[in-house]
């Protein structure tokens, strides 16, 4: 027993003869804050936390971007903002319920891939990505053009501006930090009182008849313009759509529980600022008919109320076009990190990611500045993009409603399916009207189908012979299919004892029983009807293959076979095959 223990006191004392007296300092201290850091864990936001990052998301569009619909006239400006509120107001029911059935942090290239197909659903991830980096650019060049106008010394400087906004992004690639949140909260709080202060200067400056352009404004051209501008409108509430691809910063959360109620409390106060923010822009210099070539929407009722110049004015919108920075930045390294995971996209470290998505939206913000690109082409491209991520997210939501209905989840749309499918429309004329109806020699039409073309490409060549399903994708796939065999086992048991019943012999009722499982649109196994559009699509493949007892997906899509199915033999087999080797455990064992 003593010589264990003098070996012991040997081997401790023989490090400690060559590691230095102030490098036991260092290590002790250094496991002190890394014992804190444990038992802290994760940091885990508040609801504050999360509804002001949601807001953020909106709100510099509420504050910059919306006017350039008055061109069209009050009225029609009105009832734009109306159409707009309702679509965005469905869409928002229509991810919150999603989000609380089957939490899925890709954004919307999941949704598609699940609904739409593979190559489908690839496409539309390209042009979602698209739009966050048009997002970025957006809140680079605002924030560069509202500095430079109350000091234009700053002009040659303006690059340095972008810089500094790429900097204060790069705070979301960590994953969802104390101070990620704390950002988005002060931004917005500052925002918001903004609007407020901004409110209250209409109670005694506030006048329709004067600064609303009377009753010549309200359609003007007899409304020649209105679907042309109509898009503009979607500027008071676009990116809320965005908000439940912050479910991997959220910490240890449960993103189905927390997400969806912060979603929809943020759309509320969404839909109560924009209302108050229109109706006084109306009321206030510089008026509505002056508003749309304006830099700011609140620059002229601040100076106003407040006897400033209109160049100190503009000022104020500056943490509203900031806000939008870290959570884009986040939306870009999320996107991409999903994409990676299904190998749709090269993998790779979050810091790669942020470089992919910083790098080319200071490019664009280049071409804007020195005159290459129009400032309303990136704004339109950008809402072409979040148009059709829109609707990919009002698709899936109807395949949930339709075929998906036992799932449980915890908040459930009060507006249905009538609510995506109002969406629906108004974000497809929108779309229709900014590819075919701007002045513009179809650049924006030319520019979408290219990157198109470009991803339905780059996807038949490369994506199609290495794309796996992701880890987070096979556990949605595997909710799903468990809670549809659970039901399918019910109803069969039901059936089964009605048939007993009924019938003399067991032979004759499991004969009846196979009869009535071989109806067209059934499989063999009970399952729902799948739809023919979607009778390709992951979660049909998924079904076919997870209705083995106990098999091994190795993942790998080819032409011929969505997915290889072969059984586990040993420990090297599953070694080999990776991280997206997974093995499904039966309903039935599972249970017990």
């Amino acid at each position: 027993m003593a010589a264990p223990a003098r070996r012991q006191t040997m081997v401790s004392h023989h490090h400690n003869h060559h590691i230095p007296h102030h490098h036991h300092r260092r290590v002790s201290l250094a496991a002190l804050f890394v014992k804190d850091d444990t038992h802290r864990g994760p940091y885990i936001p508040s609801t504050l936390d999360l509804w002001a990052t949601a807001v953020a998301l909106a709100v510099g569009g509420q504050c910059l971007y919306w006017p350039a619909a008055l061109g069209a006239g009050t009225a029609s400006c009105a009832l734009a903002l109306a159409a707009m509120a309702l679509a965005h107001t469905g869409l928002v029911y229509s991810v919150a319920e999603i989000t609380s059935a089957l939490p899925f942090h890709g954004g919307v290239f999941g949704h598609a891939r699940c609904t739409l197909g593979f190559c489908p659903g690839f496409v539309i991830g390209c042009i979602d990505l698209v739009g966050h980096v048009l997002r970025l650019t957006l809140a680079q060049t605002t924030a560069g053009h509202l500095l430079t106008a109350a000091w234009p010394s700053l002009r040659p400087f303006e690059p340095l501006v972008w810089a500094a906004l790429v900097a204060l992004g790069a705070v979301g690639t960590g994953g969802g930090s104390r101070l990620f949140w704390r950002i988005h909260v002060t931004l917005v709080v500052v925002a918001l009182t903004v609007v407020f202060f901004y409110c209250m200067g209409a109670l005694t400056l506030a006048s329709v008849v004067d600064y609303g352009g009377g009753t010549a404004n309200l359609f003007v051209d007899r409304g020649a313009h209105a679907v042309t501008l109509f898009p503009h409108a979607a500027w008071m509430y676009a990116g809320l759509d965005a908000f439940p691809l912050l479910a991997p910063n959220i910490g240890g959360a449960n993103p189905s529980r927390v997400l969806p109620p912060t979603h929809v409390s943020a759309m509320l106060t969404v839909l109560a600022t924009s209302l108050c923010i229109f109706f006084v822009a109306i009321s206030l210099p510089p008026g509505a008919m002056a508003l749309p070539h304006t830099l700011t929407v609140l620059g002229g009722g601040i100076a106003a109320s407040f006897n400033v110049s209109e160049h100190t004015a503009t000022l104020v919108s500056l943490p509203a076009a900031v806000a939008t920075v870290p959570v884009s930045t986040v939306a870009v390294t999320n996107v991409l990190a999903a994409m990676g995971s299904s190998r749709l996209v090269p993998s790779s470290s979050s810091w790669k990611r942020f470089v992919l998505g910083a790098f080319p939206s200071l490019g664009v913000a280049s071409a804007v500045h020195f005159a290459t690109l129009s400032p309303s082409f990136v704004l339109h491209l950008c809402l072409v993009t979040r148009f059709v991520a829109a609707m990919t997210h009002c698709l899936a939501f109807l395949h949930l409603r339709l075929y998906h209905r036992v799932l449980p989840r915890r908040r459930v749309s009060p507006w249905g399916a009538p609510g995506a499918i109002i969406a629906l429309v108004v974000f497809g004329v929108a779309t229709v009207s900014l590819l075919v109806c701007q002045d513009d020699n179809f650049v924006v039409l030319s520019t979408v189908a290219a990157v198109g073309l470009a991803a339905t490409v780059y996807y038949h060549t490369v994506v199609k012979h290495c794309q796996v399903f992701s880890q987070a994708e096979l556990q949605l796939l595997l909710t799903a299919h468990v809670v549809h065999r659970q039901i399918a086992n019910k109803r069969t048991r039901r059936a089964s004892g009605s048939i007993k019943q009924s019938l003399p012999t067991r032979r004759s009722s499991s004969s009846m029983s196979v009869k009535r499982s071989r109806k067209p649109g059934h499989s063999i196994h009970g399952m729902p009807p799948l739809p023919p559009l979607l009778s390709k699509t992951s979660w049909s493949s998924f079904s076919r293959l997870a209705a083995a007892t106990t098999t091994t997906i190795s993942g790998r899509i080819t032409p011929q076979r969505v997915i290889q199915v072969k059984k586990s033999k040993t420990h090297e087999e599953h070694t080999k095959s990776g991280p997206e080797l997974l093995t499904i455990i039966p309903p039935a064992k599972a249970g017990r």
